[in-house]
């Protein structure tokens, strides 16, 4: 056994210092940037002139954040690379294909966010209620970096959490308030160097410890079933709530993600807007699909590496299970100074990276989508941009507050990081199916958005009881009691009975009526088969089954009333879905 393989984790002075020099050089930046924002084009866009390599760069590092320098090695040392060796195959090709799926319309229409989009598509209501729900998307995103930086430091140095989550939102919310999306880019360029040099640094050391190397590696890892061994098991492709990992959902989320990512999410579409042209955008989307399969390979096999190096020297500071900090642990252990504060620095530069990006894109959705449209529309540019730093500062703010919740939560349920994120964001799984169903349909309007939304939601928080009380009550699945089904049931029942006295008295049900409706039925069906898998099989719910349910079944919805649905108003018809894409678009001012 190596003897320092067994030292408690801690952070010297150099190391310290390192890492302090380092955050002085990101605010610096920030301080450089801010004297060129004079508009919010300017701040929210970089003036729409930003190089298309920086861009492609800063797309994929706003995605490569904390949670994936913690969840994928983490997710690999605890069960094996099965969970995404699928991604870094089909998702660059997924994301590359998403972007011509989206893009171009939002560069026809100008706009600064992508649901201005859904208003002309659909209606102001739409645009509302999608703009709130990818609010509270990305807020409890930036809460999740926040809890996977505090991970790091926990295992690397044995650092408090609650007050290491404040430390590092306060740091992010200065330098993305002073310089805005110019600031954003050019740190997002220095970050990717240094995360993945101090990456690859890892490697070298860990696989330099490690019997037989690089080969002793893959070798030891794979014969204890760290390697893509799920994928010849056939309770993988099994469609079952207790199966923990699930082929077809895996695929579905490959699918999904570079819908979302392209078609709705604010931090990356923006990105995609600070360039000049929509080919220089183009450019941007194919640089950052090339760069994930590298970044995947890197990140999946420092997971194999550090969980050889444990498996040949045991620790006793590290359970088996606890690979969200295994790799943080090695860092502090067996990494001689400087190096540890380099890579936490480096660690530090994927947060940075997320919650700049974050904070940036999440103030312009509050400027553009809120301030503007319902509070102040004459409002000028200075007015613009001031009211998108104190956005900022207020943002940064609330997600340290989620992230403190986080920690608080996902230690009373025993959850990892990757479990987590699929608890925290299950309301936002529907985000990226509204905008497919918007750009590849003609018929579906704002309505069936609502009531479809309604029905996703219903089965996704009926999956999240589920989720959460067999977690915390140890055979709940199995007698879960008659109430959990028949109070849901007997409220939806009241409310089809109003439904049926408002078509009586009124001849049209309101829409609020109808989702309300919808969401008490499809919650009920949850609680209905959460009684029979129960009885029948017993044990904790797959995290994977929080999601995807309410996925399927808003696509379901959706796509399963075309055939009852007439043709909409001219909405639809003008350059706003692929079967008009070239059709003139009125384009409003931005």
């Amino acid at each position: 056994m190596l003897a320092a393989a067994v030292n408690k984790p801690e952070l010297g002075t150099v190391n310290i210092a390192t890492i302090v020099v380092y955050m002085l050089v990101v605010i610096g930046m920030g301080f450089w940037f801010s004297r060129r924002e004079r508009t919010s084009e300017d701040f929210l866009l970089g003036g729409r002139s930003i190089v298309w390599w920086a861009i492609g760069i800063s797309y994929l590092m706003s995605l490569t954040s904390t949670i994936s320098m913690v969840m994928v090695p983490g997710e690999t040392f605890n069960n094996g690379i099965s969970a995404y060796i699928l991604f870094g195959v089909v998702y660059p090709f997924t994301s590359v294909a998403a972007f011509f799926l989206f893009i171009r319309f939002y560069y026809k229409l100008k706009v600064f966010t992508p649901f201005a989009y859904l208003e002309r598509r659909f209606d102001p209501g739409v645009r509302y209620l999608i703009s709130i729900l990818y609010f509270w998307t990305r807020l409890v995103y930036l809460a999740m970096v926040l809890f996977s930086s505090a991970k790091v430091f926990t295992g690397a140095a044995d650092w408090n959490p609650y007050w290491t989550i404040p430390f590092i939102a306060v740091i992010g919310i200065v330098y993305t308030v002073l310089g805005g999306m110019r600031a954003v880019v050019w740190t997002d360029v220095m970050q990717f160097i240094v995360l993945f040099g101090g990456l690859a640094m890892a490697i070298v050391i860990c696989t330099s410890h490690v019997d037989g190397g690089f080969a002793g590696v893959l070798e030891y890892a794979f014969e204890h079933d760290r390697g893509p061994v799920q994928y010849a098991n056939p309770e993988f492709y099994q469609f079952h709530p207790y199966v923990r990992l699930c082929f077809w959902m895996l695929l579905l989320q490959v699918l999904i993600d570079p819908i979302f990512y392209n078609g709705c999410d604010q931090i990356t579409v923006q990105r995609l807007l600070s360039t000049s042209t929509y080919k220089q955008a183009m450019k941007a989307a194919i640089m950052n699909g090339m760069l994930v399969i590298p970044s995947i390979l890197m990140m999946l096999f420092i997971g194999m590496a550090v969980y050889t190096f444990y498996g040949q020297n045991p620790d006793p500071n590290l359970g088996p299970k606890e690979g969200d900090k295994a790799l943080f642990n090695f860092i502090s252990t067996m990494m001689p100074a400087p190096l540890p504060g380099l890579m936490l620095a480096a660690m530090l530069a994927a947060a940075m990276s997320t919650l700049d990006s974050g904070m940036n894109s999440l103030s312009a959705v509050a400027v553009k989508d809120f301030y503007l449209k319902l509070a102040n529309p004459s409002a000028t540019e200075r007015q613009q941009v001031r009211l998108a730093r104190i956005a900022t500062v207020a943002i940064g703010v609330f997600a340290a507050v989620v992230a403190l919740c986080i920690t608080a939560t996902s230690t009373n349920l025993r959850e990892s990081v990757m479990e987590a994120m699929a608890v925290w964001g299950a309301l936002g799984a529907i985000l990226g199916p509204v905008f497919l169903l918007a750009v590849t349909t003609r018929r579906v309007n704002g309505r069936l958005i609502w009531i479809s939304t309604a029905a996703a939601w219903g089965v996704n928080c009926g999956m999240v009881t589920w989720y959460i009380a067999a977690k915390l009550m140890a055979g709940m699945d199995q007698a879960i009691p008659a109430g959990w089904i028949a109070v849901p049931a007997c409220l939806t029942a009241l409310l089809l009975i109003a439904s049926a006295a408002a078509k009586a008295t009124r001849g049209r049900v309101p829409v609020g009526l109808i989702a309300a409706t919808v969401f008490g039925f499809a919650y009920s069906c949850a609680m209905t088969l959460w009684f029979a898998s129960g009885r029948a099989h017993g044990g904790e719910l797959s995290f994977m089954w929080v999601t995807f349910p309410g996925v399927i079944v808003f696509l379901a919805v959706g796509y399963g009333s075309l055939p009852f649905l007439s043709e909409q108003d001219e909405r639809a018809h003008r350059g706003l879905t692929l079967f008009s894409a070239n059709e003139p678009v009125e384009v409003e001012a931005p």
